[in-house]
């Protein structure tokens, strides 16, 4: 499920402490989760501490997330940070090998 950065703002906007131990719980399950797909892929990245890859991960979405506005999210966007997130974690670029594999058939 896609939500947009209206969403997002619309969560801090919440009352509670209640609310924001949820948060932060939730916070943690998702670095959590993506330091398990880390693990599964170690072969593949390039960085040694997933705790902190995980981490670093999850807050750049984060601010992406709170920052963007209506106009840019989009599929752009999301190639955009599927770069970023790949070059930090393998030193891979998709845009080249896309290139490179769109030359091969033409």
């Amino acid at each position: 499920m896609r939500h947009g950065p209206d969403f997002m703002r619309s969560l801090e906007q919440v009352p509670g402490a209640v609310f924001r131990r949820h948060l932060a719980g939730a916070r943690q399950s998702v670095i959590g989760f993506i330091r398990q797909l880390l693990e599964v892929r170690r072969q593949e990245v390039r960085v040694t501490d997933l705790d902190l890859a995980a981490f670093i991960v999850v807050s750049a979405a984060e601010g992406i997330g709170a920052n963007v506005s209506k106009d840019r999210f989009d599929d752009r966007l999301a190639e955009e940070v599927a770069t970023l997130v790949t070059l930090y974690l393998t030193g891979d670029d998709l845009r080249a090998g896309a290139a490179l594999a769109a030359g091969e058939k033409g």
